[in-house]
């Protein structure tokens, strides 16, 4: 697998579209944290999709966008903090609880 370029916060450059695929059956951090980052960054958005990513594939000269559901931006907080405790970000894992807390609270 050619090692993935990233070549801005949001931008991912990789030969394939199944070693992105394996980016992320592997977990690679850099994936969760892109998420995580734009999310925090849309909490209080209007909109119910946003851009999280683009994949530029080099073999087939694609780009694919990645977007996040604003109806799921819970689940997507809470399946990415694990990434953030494995790497020890634990202030980042409390923005991340809180911006959960926000959003539930939001709910009702």
């Amino acid at each position: 697998m050619a090692k993935p370029i990233l070549t801005n916060p949001t931008q991912f450059q990789v030969e394939t579209f199944e070693d992105f695929l394996q980016l992320a059956e592997n977990h690679d951090f850099r994936l969760a944290e892109t998420i995580v980052r734009i999310i925090l960054a849309n909490l209080k958005t209007r909109k119910r999709f946003i851009n999280v990513m683009s994949i530029s594939v080099i073999s087939t000269n694609e780009v694919i966008e990645l977007t996040a559901d604003r109806r799921e931006f819970i689940k997507i907080l809470e399946k990415n903090i694990v990434h953030f405790e494995k790497q020890e970000l634990y202030e980042d894992c409390i923005k991340i609880k809180k911006a959960i807390e926000y959003l539930i609270s939001k709910k009702k």
